[in-house]
């Protein structure tokens, strides 16, 4: 084997032990219920909203979601993703907006208890946002659909209540007695360094010592 081929393949090695695969790391989550959903979509126009702090710092990237539909999903439906800062314990300023397709709805096996619909997860990547750690923000998730739309599932971990802006309906704004369900989550890639030598790093560093002594061997013999 020449000694350009062994040292791709340490070099291979090395990079294999120095980066682990991208992870996604659960920054906060609401469990779903089987309990009322609540409508949330602009063709209703109302509009659900839930507040959520982080322990300690973080990115989101990704957000799962709970809901159903009251009738078929239409095609082409939408998602708004919106995170707002706390104003007073209500929704304040919009601070990163996020529209993404149908968040690809998984049958998760669950069954509302009240309507007998089945439940679905929603998942999508949205523009990373960065939170601080005790800072209280809002999470919306708005449906592009209309009257019987989307609903969003309650669901437990949080505060026990939600924010809903009823205004275009003419209900105002008030609060409703369940957390709704969501989860925020972060990808990473990490560098690792490690104390002890990986095996995938001996591997590499005994290809290259090898190499390096056949070559000085061939040389003694010419």
């Amino acid at each position: 084997m020449k000694l350009r081929t062994l040292a791709l393949i340490s070099t291979l090695a090395l990079s294999a032990a120095a980066l682990q695969p991208a992870h996604a790391d659960t920054l906060y989550s609401q469990a779903p219920t089987t309990g009322d959903a609540f409508f949330s979509g602009t063709g209703v126009n109302f509009v659900g909203y839930d507040n959520f702090t982080l322990g300690a710092n973080g990115t989101m990237t990704s957000v799962t979601w709970y809901g159903y539909y009251a009738s078929v999903q239409p095609p082409g439906s939408t998602f708004a993703i919106n995170l707002f800062s706390n104003s007073s314990g209500v929704p304040g300023t919009l601070l990163s907006s996020t529209t993404v397709g149908d968040g690809s709805p998984t049958d998760t096996g669950m069954y509302l208890s009240q309507y007998g619909s089945e439940l679905y997860s929603y998942s999508a990547a949205i523009n990373p946002f960065s939170a601080t750690a005790g800072t209280e923000y809002w999470l919306s998730i708005v449906s592009s659909t209309g009257y019987y739309g989307w609903a969003w599932e309650s669901g437990s971990g949080g505060d026990g209540t939600h924010f809903e802006d009823g205004t275009g309906y003419g209900d105002g704004t008030f609060f409703q007695v369940d957390d709704l369900a969501f989860t925020l989550s972060s990808s990473t890639t990490d560098v690792v360094a490690t104390p002890e030598p990986s095996p995938l790093l001996l591997l590499g560093t005994g290809i290259l010592a090898i190499a390096a002594f056949s070559r000085l061997s061939v040389h003694k013999v010419c």
